[in-house]
Protein backbone atom coordinates (compact mmCIF):
# COMPACT_ATOMS: atom_id res chain seq x y z
CA UNK A 1 0.00 0.00 0.00
CA UNK A 2 1.21 3.66 -0.73
CA UNK A 3 2.40 5.68 1.91
CA UNK A 4 -0.50 8.54 1.30
CA UNK A 5 -3.05 5.89 1.67
CA UNK A 6 -1.88 4.22 4.72
CA UNK A 7 -1.63 7.75 5.84
CA UNK A 8 -5.11 8.06 4.89
CA UNK A 9 -6.35 4.81 6.99
CA UNK A 10 -4.56 6.33 9.68
CA UNK A 11 -6.68 9.45 9.69
CA UNK A 12 -9.82 7.89 9.14
CA UNK A 13 -9.35 5.47 12.35
CA UNK A 14 -8.36 8.51 14.26
CA UNK A 15 -11.37 10.20 13.21
CA UNK A 16 -13.50 7.93 14.40
CA UNK A 17 -11.34 7.57 17.65
CA UNK A 18 -12.35 11.30 18.82
CA UNK A 19 -15.75 10.79 18.11
CA UNK A 20 -16.22 7.43 20.41
CA UNK A 21 -14.03 9.59 22.98
CA UNK A 22 -15.81 12.84 22.53
CA UNK A 23 -19.56 11.22 22.42
CA UNK A 24 -18.55 9.40 26.04
CA UNK A 25 -17.18 12.89 27.47
CA UNK A 26 -20.35 14.45 26.75
CA UNK A 27 -22.67 11.66 27.33
CA UNK A 28 -20.58 11.50 31.25
CA UNK A 29 -20.77 15.28 31.65
CA UNK A 30 -24.95 15.22 30.73
CA UNK A 31 -25.37 12.28 33.27
CA UNK A 32 -23.91 14.71 36.09
CA UNK A 33 -25.43 17.65 35.39
CA UNK A 34 -29.02 15.63 35.36
CA UNK A 35 -28.24 14.18 38.70
CA UNK A 36 -27.84 17.44 40.18
CA UNK A 37 -30.95 18.86 38.56
CA UNK A 38 -32.99 15.62 40.37
CA UNK A 39 -31.16 15.89 43.42
CA UNK A 40 -31.82 19.45 43.70
CA UNK A 41 -35.56 18.71 42.69
CA UNK A 42 -35.25 15.98 45.43
CA UNK A 43 -34.76 17.94 48.24
CA UNK A 44 -36.93 20.77 46.98
CA UNK A 45 -39.67 18.23 47.83
CA UNK A 46 -38.49 17.04 51.30
CA UNK A 47 -38.22 20.87 52.30
CA UNK A 48 -41.97 21.18 52.01
CA UNK A 49 -43.74 21.93 55.30
CA UNK A 50 -45.22 18.24 56.07
CA UNK A 51 -45.07 15.01 53.99
CA UNK A 52 -44.56 16.18 50.42
CA UNK A 53 -47.70 14.17 47.98
CA UNK A 54 -47.11 11.66 45.21
CA UNK A 55 -49.64 12.03 42.85
CA UNK A 56 -50.24 10.85 39.64
CA UNK A 57 -48.51 14.12 37.75
CA UNK A 58 -45.59 13.39 39.93
CA UNK A 59 -45.86 9.40 38.51
CA UNK A 60 -46.02 11.49 35.09
CA UNK A 61 -42.89 13.44 35.40
CA UNK A 62 -40.94 10.73 36.11
CA UNK A 63 -41.60 8.37 33.85
CA UNK A 64 -41.04 11.12 31.44
CA UNK A 65 -37.71 12.28 32.39
CA UNK A 66 -37.26 8.05 32.33
CA UNK A 67 -38.18 7.85 28.83
CA UNK A 68 -36.26 11.14 27.99
CA UNK A 69 -33.06 9.68 29.67
CA UNK A 70 -32.93 5.65 28.21
CA UNK A 71 -33.82 7.59 24.34
CA UNK A 72 -30.74 9.47 25.13
CA UNK A 73 -28.36 7.02 26.33
CA UNK A 74 -29.77 4.50 23.35
CA UNK A 75 -28.70 7.21 21.04
CA UNK A 76 -25.16 7.29 22.94
CA UNK A 77 -25.06 3.71 22.42
CA UNK A 78 -25.78 3.53 19.09
CA UNK A 79 -23.51 6.23 17.84
CA UNK A 80 -20.60 4.94 19.77
CA UNK A 81 -21.22 1.37 18.18
CA UNK A 82 -21.79 3.26 14.56
CA UNK A 83 -18.57 4.82 15.17
CA UNK A 84 -16.71 1.47 17.10
CA UNK A 85 -17.55 -0.60 13.74
CA UNK A 86 -16.47 2.43 11.71
CA UNK A 87 -13.32 2.16 12.83
CA UNK A 88 -13.14 -1.71 12.64
CA UNK A 89 -14.22 -1.95 9.02
CA UNK A 90 -11.81 0.65 8.34
CA UNK A 91 -9.05 -1.74 10.06
CA UNK A 92 -10.34 -4.31 7.91
CA UNK A 93 -10.05 -2.28 4.45
CA UNK A 94 -7.16 -1.35 5.44
CA UNK A 95 -6.16 -5.21 5.85
CA UNK A 96 -7.76 -6.11 2.51
CA UNK A 97 -5.91 -3.67 0.44
CA UNK A 98 -2.98 -4.61 1.76
CA UNK A 99 -3.45 -8.18 0.74
CA UNK A 100 -4.26 -7.18 -2.56
CA UNK A 101 -1.04 -5.26 -2.48
CA UNK A 102 0.92 -8.10 -1.55
CA UNK A 103 -1.38 -10.60 -4.06
CA UNK A 104 0.20 -8.57 -6.74
CA UNK A 105 3.57 -9.07 -6.59
CA UNK A 106 3.84 -12.88 -5.47
CA UNK A 107 4.32 -15.23 -7.68
CA UNK A 108 1.34 -17.33 -9.06
CA UNK A 109 1.72 -20.80 -6.89
CA UNK A 110 1.25 -18.10 -4.16
CA UNK A 111 -1.27 -16.09 -4.66
CA UNK A 112 -4.36 -19.28 -4.05
CA UNK A 113 -3.10 -18.68 -0.37
CA UNK A 114 -3.45 -15.13 -0.14
CA UNK A 115 -6.42 -14.98 -2.08
CA UNK A 116 -8.54 -17.62 0.74
CA UNK A 117 -7.06 -15.25 3.67
CA UNK A 118 -8.89 -12.33 1.52
CA UNK A 119 -12.02 -14.18 1.04
CA UNK A 120 -11.74 -14.94 5.23
CA UNK A 121 -11.19 -11.24 6.63
CA UNK A 122 -14.22 -10.38 3.91
CA UNK A 123 -16.22 -13.05 5.77
CA UNK A 124 -15.31 -11.50 9.09
CA UNK A 125 -16.24 -7.99 7.77
CA UNK A 126 -20.05 -9.41 6.68
CA UNK A 127 -20.33 -11.21 9.89
CA UNK A 128 -19.33 -7.79 12.04
CA UNK A 129 -21.44 -5.57 9.88
CA UNK A 130 -24.50 -8.53 10.54
CA UNK A 131 -23.99 -8.20 14.22
CA UNK A 132 -23.69 -4.48 14.62
CA UNK A 133 -26.88 -4.11 12.63
CA UNK A 134 -28.53 -6.47 15.31
CA UNK A 135 -27.29 -4.42 18.08
CA UNK A 136 -28.98 -0.99 16.43
CA UNK A 137 -32.60 -3.38 16.44
CA UNK A 138 -32.36 -4.46 19.98
CA UNK A 139 -31.79 -1.10 20.93
CA UNK A 140 -34.72 0.04 18.72
CA UNK A 141 -36.80 -2.83 19.90
CA UNK A 142 -35.82 -1.52 24.08
CA UNK A 143 -36.91 1.98 23.21
CA UNK A 144 -40.31 0.89 21.95
CA UNK A 145 -40.96 -1.73 24.88
CA UNK A 146 -39.83 1.28 27.33
CA UNK A 147 -42.92 3.62 25.64
CA UNK A 148 -45.53 0.53 25.94
CA UNK A 149 -44.40 -0.38 29.56
CA UNK A 150 -46.91 0.06 32.24
CA UNK A 151 -45.91 1.77 35.20
CA UNK A 152 -47.28 3.03 38.78
CA UNK A 153 -46.00 3.54 41.96
CA UNK A 154 -44.81 0.68 43.54
CA UNK A 155 -44.40 -0.11 47.84
CA UNK A 156 -40.79 -0.99 49.18
CA UNK A 157 -40.16 -2.15 52.07
CA UNK A 158 -35.94 -1.89 51.72
CA UNK A 159 -34.01 -3.85 54.23
CA UNK A 160 -30.21 -3.21 52.85
CA UNK A 161 -28.65 -2.02 49.93
CA UNK A 162 -25.62 -3.93 48.37
CA UNK A 163 -22.72 -2.75 45.72
CA UNK A 164 -21.28 -5.16 42.99
CA UNK A 165 -17.82 -4.00 41.91
CA UNK A 166 -16.61 -5.69 38.64
CA UNK A 167 -12.79 -4.76 37.37
CA UNK A 168 -11.45 -5.16 33.81
CA UNK A 169 -7.84 -4.85 32.86
CA UNK A 170 -7.21 -3.93 29.20
CA UNK A 171 -4.29 -3.02 26.84
CA UNK A 172 -0.33 -3.35 27.59
CA UNK A 173 -0.15 -0.47 29.90
CA UNK A 174 -2.56 -3.33 32.62
CA UNK A 175 -5.46 -0.13 32.52
CA UNK A 176 -7.56 -0.78 35.10
CA UNK A 177 -11.32 -0.27 34.62
CA UNK A 178 -13.62 -0.63 37.80
CA UNK A 179 -17.44 -0.66 37.59
CA UNK A 180 -19.95 -0.39 40.24
CA UNK A 181 -23.42 -1.97 40.38
CA UNK A 182 -26.09 -0.74 42.78
CA UNK A 183 -28.87 -2.65 44.33
CA UNK A 184 -31.82 -2.73 47.16
CA UNK A 185 -32.64 -5.41 48.60
CA UNK A 186 -36.50 -6.09 49.79
CA UNK A 187 -37.64 -7.65 52.85
CA UNK A 188 -39.48 -10.45 50.68
CA UNK A 189 -36.06 -11.60 49.33
CA UNK A 190 -35.93 -9.78 45.83
CA UNK A 191 -33.72 -7.02 44.65
CA UNK A 192 -33.58 -4.28 42.35
CA UNK A 193 -30.87 -2.85 40.06
CA UNK A 194 -30.95 0.64 40.06
CA UNK A 195 -28.55 3.85 39.59
CA UNK A 196 -25.90 5.56 42.25
CA UNK A 197 -28.38 8.38 43.30
CA UNK A 198 -31.30 6.03 44.42
CA UNK A 199 -28.38 3.94 45.93
CA UNK A 200 -27.31 6.48 48.10
CA UNK A 201 -31.09 8.11 49.28
CA UNK A 202 -31.39 4.13 50.64
CA UNK A 203 -28.03 3.56 51.86
CA UNK A 204 -27.92 2.71 55.51
CA UNK A 205 -31.87 4.02 55.80
CA UNK A 206 -33.78 0.39 55.82
CA UNK A 207 -37.61 1.12 55.65
CA UNK A 208 -41.08 1.65 53.34
CA UNK A 209 -40.10 3.51 50.44
CA UNK A 210 -42.14 4.24 46.79
CA UNK A 211 -40.54 3.25 43.86
CA UNK A 212 -41.77 4.45 40.55
CA UNK A 213 -41.51 1.20 38.18
CA UNK A 214 -42.53 -0.20 34.94
CA UNK A 215 -43.85 -3.24 35.01
CA UNK A 216 -41.02 -5.07 33.83
CA UNK A 217 -39.12 -3.96 37.09
CA UNK A 218 -37.20 -0.43 36.14
CA UNK A 219 -36.73 1.52 38.73
CA UNK A 220 -37.32 4.92 37.72
CA UNK A 221 -37.92 7.26 41.04
CA UNK A 222 -37.92 6.42 44.75
CA UNK A 223 -39.26 8.37 47.67
CA UNK A 224 -38.84 7.52 51.63
CA UNK A 225 -42.47 7.06 52.77
CA UNK A 226 -40.80 9.48 56.34
CA UNK A 227 -40.95 12.40 53.79
CA UNK A 228 -43.38 11.65 51.42
CA UNK A 229 -47.35 10.35 51.26
CA UNK A 230 -48.60 8.40 48.34
CA UNK A 231 -52.09 9.54 47.44
CA UNK A 232 -54.27 8.71 44.06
Amino acid sequence: MRGNNRKQFVIGFMIFFVIIAVTMGKAFIKQEKQAKIEKARYEKMVNEEGKYKLTKDILEEDHDQYLKNTKEGDKIFKDIITAFAGAIILCLIYALVSMFDIASILPFKNKSLVTGVIIVTFGIMVLFCINFFEEVKFASKRDADNENAKYAFYELNIVSTRVETKTTTSGSDSHTTTTYYYYLQLDNGKEIHTNKTFFERANNKSGLYYGGMTEKGALFSLYPATEFELVD
